[in-house]
């Protein structure tokens, strides 16, 4: 009697919560992008996919690294980007078919 009393009760407030509130909120799904979130230990070795072609790579703090060209995984050609501890940028190394040629100029 008491779990009867008690499903009714339930879906009685269920109801009128529902009328109170009649917007739909929609939120995209979160990425999953941890090890963890993932299932994955920390120390698993995960296998990363192979960067080939044009590639833009960034740093922890959102700067560019690396833009330039791939091919599996090895940087031939382009710009690599090199900051200070304090995340300012110092250098701008120049590669061409995998080989540094000099550096360009800072703007």
């Amino acid at each position: 009697m008491k779990i009867l009393l008690f499903t009714i009760a339930f879906s009685i407030m269920s109801f009128f919560a529902m009328a109170q509130d009649d917007t739909i909120k929609f939120t995209a799904p979160r990425q999953k992008n941890t090890l963890i979130e993932k299932g994955l230990k920390p120390n698993q070795n995960v296998q990363k996919p192979a960067l080939n072609g044009q590639h833009i790579l960034y740093n922890t703090n959102g700067q560019k690294t690396k833009d330039g060209f791939f091919k599996d995984n090895r940087f031939l050609d382009g710009k690599n980007y090199k900051y200070n501890e304090n995340g300012k940028l110092t250098r701008i190394e120049i590669y061409k078919d995998g080989v540094y040629i000099g550096d360009a100029e800072i703007k």
